[in-house]
Formats: structure tokens, C-alpha cells, sequence
């Protein structure tokens, strides 16, 4: 029988060559590296977390290590940005604002005041001078008396009596009351002394005030004015202002 004859072969497309696509390189953040086991940041990293266990007694050395990484910028040894970074959860895992309090009581006060008064206690002294108008120093407070209420009476306590709530009810009051203009550009403020002695004055009684004018001279004559000091308390605030004015 004859054969039938073959069906044409059909022409096959050559494949399209592909592009190859260039791929994009993504940057992956660097991980802190750690830290050398001999050097600064090793020695108060471990010092750190072992504080942390026992932060209710150590709270003052817990902040003075921190302090020292914060000063001296220990934490760039392990490759951390900041400090903040070196207190994050690949640090030592310490909130920020935690840190900070604890390194306000270690550069404001003694070993020996933090044990003595506590932490919450000196946290809420440090609200209290930053509250006050005058130019006070956290340890000046200590010093101080705080005003209270008790049965409806108005109370004044020295520090060391007060409890943290009533210091911190104190730093309120003053906070509401307590409106300092700032000076004009040009207008002279009170000497440093007079600043000074009304500090001295209110560590006596805290409403206290004082109002001084002086003339010309090479020997001036010096008006002074007191006010809201108990009538048992003005010999030692007579003292204490005498002790203030220079040259007297």
C-alpha cells in the first residue's frame, strides 16, 4: 500500500531569553557586638544586671553604674548607638525614664541620704526643688520644712518627718501657686546672696519672706523686711539671715 505522506514539521519559536532581575540588597540592622570581657562596659553591664536583682537596697549603685556608662559613653564599646540603645531589651533592659530617676538620686545625693531616706522619698525631694522658686539644690531640701494638713490645720513638718505623699502634696501646692516671671532682657535679678538667704530663711519657716533694699555707697545703708516667721523661730532666722549678708 502506498504510505501517506508526512505532515510537514511545524517551525518551533525560539524561547525568549530572560532578563535576570538585579537583585536588591537588604540592609539588615547591626546587632551590638559584645562587648570585650576585660573592658570598661563588660565590668559595669555585669555590675548592672547583678544590681538590678536587688535594685529595693542598691538603687544608689544602681545609678552610679549607670551614670559612669552614660558619662563616659561606655556603651559605644559594644557598638550601641546611644545610651538609650544600651538600656533597650539588647542591653541591660532598663526603662528609660527608670534609669534617668535612679541617675538623678546617685548625682543629687550620698550613699548615706539614700539609705537613710529611701528612694521614693528622695525622688519626691527633687520635685520639690524643681518646684520651689528659688534656685535650690535636691540635698538643700532635706533641710527644709514641709507644709501639710492634718485635721483640717495647716501642719509644718521637717523633711525627715514628712512622708513622700505629703512632700509630694507640698510640690503641688507650690507648683499651683508658685508663678515666676522671668526678667526682662536688661533688668537686674536679686544678687546670689539674697537668694541665699531667703533659702536659710524658709529651711526655718516655710512661708517666710523677705524683702531687702539697699542705697549707695560704699557703705550702704540696707533695708530689710520679714514676714510669716513664728515668733519662736526668729532668733534662729535672725542667725541665719545674718549669716547670709555678706560682710555683716
Amino acid at each position: 500500500m502506498p504510505q501517506k505522506p508526512l505532515k510537514p514539521l511545524r517551525q518551533i519559536k525560539p524561547l525568549k531569553t530572560l532578563k535576570p532581575k538585579p537583585i536588591k540588597a537588604t540592609p539588615r540592622p547591626l546587632k551590638p557586638a559584645k562587648p570585650d570581657p576585660s573592658s570598661d562596659l563588660a565590668k559595669e553591664t555585669a555590675e548592672i544586671l547583678r544590681l538590678k536583682e536587688e535594685i529595693g537596697e542598691r538603687f544608689w549603685d544602681l545609678g552610679q553604674c549607670l551614670l559612669r556608662v552614660h558619662d563616659r559613653a561606655l556603651y559605644t564599646q559594644a557598638g550601641f548607638a546611644s545610651f538609650e540603645q544600651y538600656l533597650g531589651k539588647k542591653g541591660v533592659d532598663i526603662g528609660r525614664s527608670t534609669a534617668y530617676r535612679l541617675m538623678d538620686l546617685a548625682k543629687n545625693f550620698s550613699r548615706e541620704l539614700a539609705r537613710k531616706h529611701g528612694q521614693t522619698k528622695l525622688l519626691a525631694a527633687i520635685e520639690l526643688a524643681a518646684a520651689t522658686p528659688e534656685v535650690d539644690r535636691p540635698v538643700d531640701v532635706l533641710a527644709y520644712q514641709v507644709e501639710t494638713r492634718k485635721d483640717g490645720k495647716t501642719v509644718v513638718k521637717p523633711f525627715e518627718d514628712a512622708t513622700s505623699r505629703e512632700i509630694k502634696i507640698a510640690t503641688q501646692r507650690i507648683q499651683r501657686v508658685s508663678q515666676k516671671p522671668r526678667p526682662l532682657p536688661g533688668i537686674q535679678t536679686k544678687p546670689a546672696w539674697q537668694t541665699e538667704a531667703l533659702r536659710s530663711l524658709r529651711a526655718v519657716a516655710p512661708k517666710a519672706k523677705l524683702a531687702i533694699r539697699t542705697g549707695k555707697g560704699d557703705d550702704p545703708l540696707m533695708s530689710i523686711e520679714l514676714a510669716d516667721i513664728p515668733r519662736s523661730r526668729l532668733r534662729e532666722a535672725l542667725a541665719r539671715l545674718a549669716r547670709a549678708v555678706p560682710g555683716a
